[in-house]
């Protein structure tokens, strides 16, 4: 095994990689849990980079596993009992297998950390976003008896490894980490810090070793993708941003997500209606179609702002796909400001929508509100709200009946080595059949049917 002179530092504490490989030469294997948003997703493919990095192979269940990682979301209260539940079930592996590891990182390490190994001590680690990239010197102080150890400091350590990709056709590259918006509902910027840009130039730079790894979709990421440039030198913004990424040559399609409806501005919409390669598709959170709401979450618009912008899209991209979060039974809204959310909901006749009840987040401005809704009564207008906008859903589908599309082949679906998945440019998921292997290839499809949860289709060969 080739041994490099590079030394990492925590905190004053040198771990050289002779002594970091000879720890893990005692063939370690991990098994890595992810809960949450697509940033965590990307962040679990930074997790995977390090453990190979390190030598440490995937194990296939965490029976089998020496070490065992937890990467956590707690966007909602239900989410928290789900992970400290699972964890919980894993005290009984510690039992078994002393040795064993058990690592909790993210979003829900950030919020509770120290509070965490209290509730559960046979956790042997907990680190936030912002430590991520300490991991690799943690794993070994922790094998040298360096237990219970919490790491939520604010100074931020970017990992410096490339993902390790779950796809070899699309990836997510994020632009910017942190959020500053502070809606009331919404735990991000406590727990992944004040929003800060990635510099342009890495981005391009990534993105560019991908399109050479043959990669054909990038997804740009950010809690608020539309103020890109923030902090960084000069006079850098998003529309910069998407003009240099549609430049690349070998990346075939570009999709950006999330947008906060208050800073997309209507030059970016002009911009993305000529550059060839942005997708139609637009995710537009919403979270609630009443002004007063919309004021208390402190969203930073109005129904009327967020309308035009819409408008403004629909005039310029006309067959723009859009998809938005919705949140119903915020504290203090009555039954008339949620029938006014169901109003503008169906005026704005969504693609696809991801609707929660309201979840309380200690440390957030709505956590202190008080008129809380009850839990049945969000209950009953959340499935309300998903039946209206499972038949938007499935009546726009239909619609596309006869029409014939773009697909990005992603692969075979599991049932039927025949069939293949992909998505439009819209972002919706569409199955077909095809006799040859067309993964990672562009392919015409004649859609037969649609359904709530996607299209079937039929390919057109040239």
């Amino acid at each position: 095994m080739t041994i490099y002179k590079i030394l990492f530092i925590f905190k004053g504490y040198k771990v050289s990689v002779e002594k970091l490989y000879k720890i893990m030469e005692k063939h370690e294997t991990y098994f890595l849990i992810t809960y949450g948003c697509q940033m965590n997703l990307n962040d679990s493919e930074v997790i995977e980079s390090m453990m190979e990095k390190l030598h440490c192979s995937k194990a296939k269940k965490p029976e089998d596993a020496t070490i065992i990682i937890f990467n956590t979301c707690c966007v909602r209260e239900g989410v928290d009992e789900k992970v400290y539940g699972r964890i919980g079930d894993y005290k009984r592996l510690k039992r078994i297998n002393p040795s064993l590891l058990i690592i909790v990182c993210g979003c829900l390490a950030q919020k509770d950390g120290k509070a965490m190994i209290e509730r559960a001590p046979h956790i042997d680690l907990v680190l936030g976003p912002n430590q991520l990239g300490n991991l690799p010197d943690l794993i070994t102080r922790t094998r040298e008896g360096f237990l219970h150890e919490v790491h939520t400091e604010w100074d931020i350590a970017e990992p410096g490894y490339l993902p390790r990709r779950a796809s070899k056709i699309t990836a997510w590259v994020p632009i910017s980490y942190g959020c500053d918006n502070y809606c009331s509902f919404c735990i991000v910027p406590y727990v992944r810090g004040r929003e800060r840009s990635r510099p342009l130039s890495d981005i391009v730079e990534e993105i560019k070793k991908l399109a050479g790894e043959g990669y054909k979709e990038i997804t740009l990421l950010g809690q608020n993708v539309n103020s890109y440039g923030k902090g960084l030198p000069g006079d850098v913004n998003f529309g910069h941003l998407l003009s240099e990424v549609n430049t690349i040559e070998g990346i075939e399609r570009i999709r950006f997500t999330t947008s906060h409806p208050k800073d997309f501005k209507g030059e970016y919409i002009e911009l993305i209606s000529r550059l060839d390669k942005l997708c139609e598709w637009f995710h537009l959170p919403l979270q609630a179609g009443d002004d007063d709401v919309l004021k208390n979450m402190n969203r930073g618009y109005t129904v009327g702002d967020y309308r035009r912008l819409v408008e403004n899209i629909r005039s310029h991209i006309p067959k723009a796909s859009i998809s938005t979060d919705l949140i119903v039974g915020f504290p203090g809204e009555t039954e008339e400001q949620f029938e006014n959310t169901l109003k503008f909901v169906s005026e704005m006749s969504y693609d696809q929508a991801f609707m929660f009840k309201y979840s309380i987040r200690s440390g957030t401005a709505a956590a202190e509100m008080t008129c809380h809704v009850d839990e049945e009564e969000k209950q009953r207008r959340l499935a309300k709200l998903i039946d209206m906008q499972n038949n938007i859903t499935q009546k726009k589908n239909i619609s596309m009946e006869g029409e014939i599309v773009e697909v990005l082949a992603e692969g075979r679906t599991k049932k039927n080595p025949n069939r293949y998945s992909g998505r439009t440019r819209g972002n919706k998921l569409v199955a077909f059949d095809s006799s040859e292997d067309v993964t990672g290839k562009l392919v015409s499809v004649k859609i037969d049917k649609g359904f709530t949860w996607g299209l079937v289709g039929t390919q057109v060969l040239s």
